[in-house]
């Protein structure tokens, strides 16, 4: 637990070095108020960097929130609520998956609508209110319809609003927009910060989602360039309408986040 603290403590919470060998009742009492307010800074850290719906998963839950993730081209930040992510954790695999996402179909866009509530920078209320139209849509079994329009705010906001404010230029620049997000390889996970699982856990699924396509040959998880352009070959499903609406409402959420945070001086994490 202490070197996960320690390796926590790399977002700027400064811990002081014990030998807990020696006496662990002793040093915890004489230390008590240093220990509160790191643990206080920590977890507000953690509050910020941790979506609300996953920061109470334990370390192998969120690994496999990660990889739903990655596997299915979406995100799990934010929405569903924390009892669906659960049945997602414990579903077998996509297809699974896809009938779970099918049947919480309605209340997953219920709580994607809740959490757009916190997108509030004024530049941002149309690519808002065009995810809370797929929603509708969903709510009403439109899903083609839902995922065309998820789909068309996930492309901008990736490729041209997240491009802006991580001030990646070049020709590389939207394959760097994406990195940003890297899945982190399974073998590095121990040693990943708290601001790293952050990241990959709203937006693993960026890399996926812009993956390629080739007719006939499209992936099965959710993928941004066959909803737009192969529209006929699979590309769509009521659980990829699903997908689409929960990572384009995520990317949204963390570039208002960014923005916000960067006009306040803080700058984008």
């Amino acid at each position: 637990m202490v070197e996960q603290l320690r390796q926590a403590a790399s977002i700027g919470v400064t811990l002081p070095q014990y030998d807990f060998g020696i006496d662990l009742g002793r040093i915890l009492n004489e230390n008590r108020h240093s220990w509160i307010a790191n643990i206080r800074v920590l977890l507000e850290h953690l509050q910020r960097l941790i979506p609300a719906n996953l920061v109470e998963l334990p370390p192998e839950d969120l690994l496999k929130v990660f990889e739903i993730n990655d596997e299915d081209g979406t995100s799990l930040a934010w929405a569903p609520r924390t009892s669906i992510v659960m049945e997602l954790i414990q579903a077998s695999d996509l297809e699974a998956r896809d009938t779970l996402l099918a049947t919480h179909a309605a209340a997953i866009s219920d709580d994607i609508d809740a959490s757009l509530d916190a997108i509030a920078l004024a530049e941002h209320q149309d690519l808002r209110a065009m995810l809370m139209e797929a929603t509708a849509a969903i709510r009403a079994g439109l899903y083609r319809p839902a995922q065309a329009a998820a789909a068309a705010v996930l492309d901008p906001v990736v490729n041209i609003h997240m491009l802006a404010v991580l001030a990646y230029t070049g020709q590389t620049s939207k394959r760097d927009t994406r990195k940003h997000f890297s899945p982190i390889e399974v073998s590095s996970w121990d040693e990943a910060t708290v601001e790293d699982m952050g990241l990959v856990l709203v937006g693993a699924g960026i890399k996926t989602a812009f993956g390629w396509w080739s007719r006939g040959k499209g992936p099965r998880s959710f993928n941004r360039n066959g909803s737009a352009h192969h529209a006929d070959d699979g590309a769509y499903s009521p659980a990829h309408a699903v997908r689409a609406a929960l990572i384009a409402h995520a990317t949204l959420r963390w570039l208002d986040d960014a923005v916000a945070a960067e006009r306040d001086g803080q700058g984008a994490t």
